[in-house]
């Protein structure tokens, strides 16, 4: 609440508070000249009585009994506009004291005092598997492609988008078979692939219908021309 604020309400008050006062003045002294009035009238009233009696053959009137209005209740009344310059002095008050308090030192606002929102910790990214390098391209040509593992142990993983023949042997093609069929679409097959295996060899018969991935990065399969067979070479790291 700014002083100017404080200041128009403080004036407020005090006019609303002269104003009742001077009402309260002004309703006394008409109550004082209406009981001075009844009085002189009752004065009047008495020497008129007195001069008739002193005069026999006049006829006797009765005694001037003054009407007095009913008065109003002793009890004082409490004036509307004083209670409103009450009011208004009371907040003029509250918004001293609110505004003193905070422009002490080291006071401050209650908007100010809030505590701060706490901030959330902020997380480093962590890294995905998109970002790391399982094997790496070595050659490729239009028959066969190889790669080198970076780590001893990954997974190797086909899944057919389309009517593949797969022919699967350890040792890059000098072991044993593997697995020989074909894979429809939608089907999948997982090959570990370890340095003790001596490397793997995923000879396709469709390339263009089978999607590789290595521990859950999609491998770019190079595509030969036409629809030849094509070889998939992985030799162990090192």
């Amino acid at each position: 609440m700014t002083p100017l604020l404080i200041a128009v309400i403080a004036a407020v008050a005090v006019a609303l508070t002269i104003h009742s006062a001077r009402r309260a003045l002004a309703e006394r002294n008409a109550v004082e000249r209406h009981h001075r009035t009844l009085d002189v009238l009752g004065t009047l009233a008495e020497r008129a009585e007195r001069a008739e009696v002193a005069a026999p053959s006049a006829p006797v009137a009765a005694p001037y009994q003054p009407r007095h209005r009913r008065s109003r209740s002793t009890r004082r009344r409490v004036s509307p506009f004083a209670a409103v310059g009450i009011l208004g002095a009371v907040l003029v008050a509250v918004a001293a004291g609110w505004y003193l308090a905070a422009r002490q030192p080291g006071g401050a606002s209650p908007a100010q005092r809030q505590p701060p929102a706490k901030q959330a910790p902020t997380v480093a990214p962590s890294t995905t598997l998109a970002n790391r390098t399982p094997v790496v391209l070595l050659s490729s040509d239009d028959q066969q492609a190889r790669y080198r593992l970076q780590s001893p142990s990954v997974q190797v993983e086909l899944v057919a988008t389309g009517a593949c023949w797969v022919e699967i042997k350890s040792g890059l093609g000098q072991g044993p078979v593997v697995f020989s069929g074909t894979l429809r679409p939608g089907a999948r097959r997982a090959i570990p692939t370890t340095a003790a295996s001596g490397g793997v060899s995923i000879r396709l018969g469709n390339p263009a219908g089978m999607s590789v991935s290595v521990d859950g990065s999609v491998l770019p399969v190079p595509r030969p021309t036409g629809t030849k067979p094509f070889t998939l070479l992985f030799q162990p790291a090192g």
